[in-house]
């Protein structure tokens, strides 16, 4: 049976030549040295656009050689493992000698112009993730260790590091407002919250930020880069930052993203964040609560360690 994206985009993995009346494109997002959400995103997002392009073009992977990054808590080659995206496509080795493939830093125009699609394709990342030597490390971001069986896991990306200013700076009081929303709105579902802030810095960075263990609100410094990335893919709610870091592994994340509105388009299912009120309403609604209950059983039918 085909799958749901198969049936739309009727995907083949054919080589077609201009001798046949067709002019096939092939494309790759390589020879990038940025950080590894930019380097994912890039590369997904020209996965999408060929899949969305099927009848004309094809991706041809390349796998990730070189990143900027001091702790990436883990090998390139291991981060190209974990991720799989090289997972039933085209590589160079594949085609016919003299096949010329057209090398794009990124697709994001067409992403950005597209972000339903992005929808279809995210069983496919994940399809890829399982696939891989690694395959663990999905489910062993799904078990959410740190929650216990009533709470909903909440992760949450602030962008600092790189960052101070700028377009891509979001002050410590944005975030406080979205952890009030989301406290806010999970109290209508007699729910409690597990949150993890993920960032970089000193703790007086974020003194302005209400950490408290007792409300379920912990500062995560400097984590190994994959262990932070697992964890917001993992997620019951994630809320993302100014970053390509953040908005892959919505990509990838299959429970709520809540988004803050930037140059890269939110996805159909994820909140946009305006302010407090308006996002526990949002997380306030009947369906949401739901959501969130199925999430944390399938939670609890998995093994405690995988």
């Amino acid at each position: 049976m085909r799958t749901r994206w198969e049936c739309i985009l009727l995907v083949t993995v054919a080589v077609v030549t201009r001798g046949q009346g067709v002019c096939w494109t092939y494309i790759t997002a390589g020879n990038k040295t940025d950080g590894f959400g930019a380097q994912l995103q890039s590369k997904v997002s020209c996965i999408l656009e060929a899949k969305s392009h099927a009848h004309s073009m094809s991706y041809v992977h390349v796998p990730f050689f070189e990143m900027e990054h001091e702790n990436l808590g883990a090998s390139i080659s291991e981060l190209e493992a974990v991720t799989n995206l090289g997972y039933g496509e085209l590589h160079s080795v594949d085609l016919p000698e003299g096949v010329e493939v057209e090398e794009r830093r990124m697709c994001h125009n067409w992403g950005d112009s597209h972000p339903h699609l992005y929808e279809l394709l995210r069983a496919d990342l994940v399809r890829k993730m399982h696939s891989g030597r690694h395959k663990d490390a999905h489910a062993k971001a799904l078990s959410q260790s740190t929650c216990s069986a009533a709470e909903v896991c909440v992760a949450v990306h602030i962008r600092r590091g790189d960052v101070q200013g700028g377009d891509r700076f979001l002050p410590n009081e944005h975030f406080s407002d979205i952890i009030d929303g989301i406290i806010q709105g999970l109290q209508d579902h007699d729910l409690s919250a597990r949150i993890s802030v993920y960032s970089e810095g000193a703790e007086a960075d974020f003194e302005d930020i209400p950490f408290q263990e007792e409300r379920g609100i912990t500062l995560h410094l400097d984590e190994p880069m994959l262990e932070a990335w697992l964890s917001l893919i993992g997620a019951d709610i994630l809320v993302t930052s100014h970053s390509s870091f953040s908005y892959s592994a919505g990509l990838y994340n299959e429970g709520l993203t809540v988004y803050s509105e930037f140059w890269h388009s939110p996805l159909p299912s994820w909140i946009t964040y305006h302010d407090s009120a308006q996002l526990a309403r949002a997380l306030s609604q009947q369906h949401v609560g739901i959501q969130l209950r199925k999430r944390m059983a399938g939670r609890l039918a998995r093994p405690e360690s995988i």
